[in-house]
């Protein structure tokens, strides 16, 4: 007798605890005005008149934008926005047309690898 009322209660107790399943998506459009971080948008027209060479000579042009080479390379060069220091690698996320450049292991972006 205990037991069938234990599963009648456990059975109640599933159908009033059943919690909705809500999917979230970060992949909406938001305006960079709203954002609560801060974020540069460069265009295929802010290049071209850049006259930039190459990524990192770009976006040492940016404004509180520092880039380190320590190997004399630019194309394997860290980044330092607004002075985060030798965190700023793993601190710092570039996007090309939405894909992610940064290296799985957090040791920054390969320049090289971006046309």
């Amino acid at each position: 007798m205990l037991t069938s009322i234990n599963s009648v209660a456990n059975e109640n107790a599933s159908k009033h605890n059943s919690i909705e399943e809500i999917i979230v998506s970060g992949l909406l459009p938001e305006p960079m005005h709203r954002l609560a971080s801060s974020a540069s948008l460069i265009t295929a027209e802010d290049i071209a008149r850049t006259g930039a060479n190459s990524l990192p000579e770009l976006l040492s042009q940016l404004a509180n934008v520092t880039l380190k080479s320590y190997t004399g390379n630019a194309k394997s060069s860290s980044i330092d926005i607004r002075g985060s220091g030798a965190t700023s690698v793993s601190n710092v996320l570039v996007l090309v047309d939405g894909v992610k450049m940064n290296a799985s292991d957090l040791s920054g972006v390969d320049f090289s690898l971006i046309n």
